[in-house]
């Protein structure tokens, strides 16, 4: 077919067998049945395309992706969950010189009781916080369990709690630091509420670096709510906002456990409105905390403490930082622990604490005492 021609409009269905090459129409070709081409369709006109019936154009062909998974929302959330879950499953040659990115369109993903499994060397990557949500209610485990040797960023994570037993948005333990590094979790809100405990994030055992993350646990049937609760590890925590907000007893922004390093830099550590408790961090078990340039505190209920060190030795060590709570802003417990404090504000300091060079709420400025 090649020459000038008025618009054609061909009715029916049409089957080209042959190479059709339509090179000098002036005007548009219609074809309004259906058409099996099963040679070639060259379209050779500059900036000429396919016009489907929503008006689109298609000028070039869609890339085919080689080590993207893509997963698309298909109908109700809990459908779009199963696909999820189905896709990742789907992936199963993974490995250090195959690694995968499992790319989750805007959407909610509801996977119900179950756990999103992260797999070595495949990336979570959803398509930001706001538009991308996995949430579930698994009795055990988290939401979403992760893995070293990949990464997980850009989305959200909430556990909408179960009858009488944990919620946990992102359940971590023994992720180790790998070849690639530590699991890293970038640009994520992880939030637990409905359950008793309630934990944004459960880290045992496990060294990950959290970069603008967003943990918030909220509403505990019963008692407690955890920003974060860590026990072994080196994780590490960067920009980000952990919080804890109870209208029962206990509120931890982070608890440590025993034999935890842990360090927190530019970021933001509350407990609020429980009745009993309040603590921007909580520790108990021989570990270690540094805290740089960062905000610590805790209000309300019978007692609130910025950190306290709990009955047991250990090291805490604040740079640069404001550490508030309506009791006191640093509390020590324990006379073989080792707590230091240093060009900060704090409301207050109970027990063996060593300070230089900070100051209380009213700028009242100490040397080397403590306020």
């Amino acid at each position: 077919m090649i020459g000038k021609a008025k618009r054609q409009s061909i009715i029916g269905a049409v089957i080209l067998i042959a190479l059709v090459s339509i090179q000098s129409y002036a005007e548009d070709i219609s074809l309004l049945g259906d058409t099996a081409v099963s040679g070639n369709l060259n379209l050779t006109g500059p900036g000429k395309g396919i016009i489907f019936p929503d008006l689109t154009v298609q000028k070039t062909a869609s890339r085919e992706y080689v080590s993207t998974v893509l997963v698309s929302p298909v109908g109700t959330p809990s459908e779009n969950g199963a696909s999820l879950l189905s896709r990742l499953a789907a992936i199963t040659d993974a490995s250090s010189s195959t690694p995968y990115l499992l790319k989750i369109e805007p959407g909610i993903y509801d996977i119900g009781d179950n756990t999103l499994q992260m797999k070595w060397f495949v990336d979570i990557e959803g398509s930001g916080q706001t538009p991308t949500l996995i949430k579930g209610h698994p009795s055990s485990l988290g939401v979403v369990s992760g893995i070293h040797e990949a990464e997980l960023r850009f989305l959200s994570i909430r556990h909408e709690g179960n009858t009488g037993g944990w919620a946990v948005a992102i359940y971590l333990s023994g992720v180790g630091t790998g070849t690639r590094g530590p699991l890293r979790i970038s640009h994520v809100t992880a939030e637990a509420t409905g359950g008793n405990p309630n934990m944004a994030i459960y880290c045992y055992d496990s060294s990950p670096l959290l970069s603008h993350v967003y943990a918030h646990a909220y509403g505990a049937t019963t008692s407690h709510d955890y920003g974060i609760q860590a026990y072994k590890g080196t994780p590490k925590i960067e920009d980000s906002i952990i919080k804890a907000s109870s209208s029962k007893q206990y509120a931890y922004g982070i608890s440590v456990g025993s034999s935890c390093l842990l360090e927190i830099k530019h970021s933001d550590i509350s407990a609020r409105l429980a009745t009993g408790w309040n603590y921007g961090i909580y520790h108990e078990g021989s570990s270690a905390i540094t805290v740089l340039w960062s905000r610590i505190d805790a209000h309300g209920g019978t007692d609130s403490w910025g950190i306290l060190n709990a009955n047991t030795a250990g090291n805490i060590y604040v740079h640069n930082s404001v550490i508030s709570g309506d009791s006191y802003g640093l509390r020590n417990d324990n006379n073989a622990a080792t707590v230091r404090a240093g060009a900060s504000q704090i409301t207050g300091t109970l027990g063996t604490v060593k300070c230089a060079g900070v100051y209380d709420e009213a700028f009242t400025f100490h040397s080397d005492t403590c306020p």
